[in-house]
C-alpha cells in the first residue's frame, strides 16, 4: 500500500482474518510508520503489516530510495492513497516505484487506486499498470475516514 490512510488497518485485519501475507506499508516518513505501529498495536495486527518509510529527499529534484522495495515480491493487491503525501511527492513516488512495485506483482494482481487520487495521477498510474501487462486497475477505492 502506498499512502498513509487509515485503511492498512482494515487490510491487515482482513489479512488476517483470511490467512493471507501480510500487507507492506509505503509511507513518507519514519514519523507516519511511528504513527502506524502505534495504531497497529491498538489492535494486535502488529505482524501483518510492515512499515516501510521511503525517505524522499527533502530538496529538489525530490527522489525516493528504492531500497524500501529490497525483498518485496509477489504482491497480489497494490492500493494507492495520496494520504500523508503532497502532489509533488506522490508524482515522484509513482514515478519511482510504481514500475517496479508493478514488476513484482503476481500475474493476477490488482491495483486500486484511491478516488482521492489527483485525476493526472491516476491516469499515470492507469497507464503503468496498462504497459506492465496487469489488469486493469480498479478506481473509486475510497480511503478510510482517520
Amino acid at each position: 500500500m502506498i499512502g498513509s490512510a487509515s485503511a492498512y488497518l482494515a487490510l491487515a485485519s482482513s489479512h488476517r482474518e483470511q490467512g493471507l501475507g501480510h500487507v507492506s506499508l509505503l509511507v513518507n516518513d519514519s514519523a507516519a510508520c511511528e504513527q502506524a505501529q502505534a495504531q497497529l498495536r491498538e489492535h494486535y495486527l502488529t505482524t501483518w503489516l510492515s512499515c516501510r518509510p521511503l525517505a524522499l529527499a527533502s530538496a529538489s529534484p525530490i527522489t525516493a530510495d528504492k531500497a524500501a522495495l529490497k525483498g518485496l515480491e509477489g504482491i497480489g493487491r497494490l492500493v494507492i492513497t495520496p494520504t500523508g503525501f503532497t502532489e509533488k511527492r506522490l508524482t515522484t513516488v509513482l514515478l519511482t516505484m510504481l514500475p517496479p512495485l508493478l514488476k513484482r506483482m503476481t500475474k493476477a494482481g490488482e491495483v486500486w487506486i484511491s478516488a482521492d487520487l489527483p485525476d493526472s495521477l491516476q491516469a499515470l498510474c492507469t497507464t503503468w499498470t496498462v504497459s506492465a501487462n496487469k489488469p486493469a486497475p480498479t478506481f473509486g477505492y475510497q480511503d478510510c475516514p482517520h
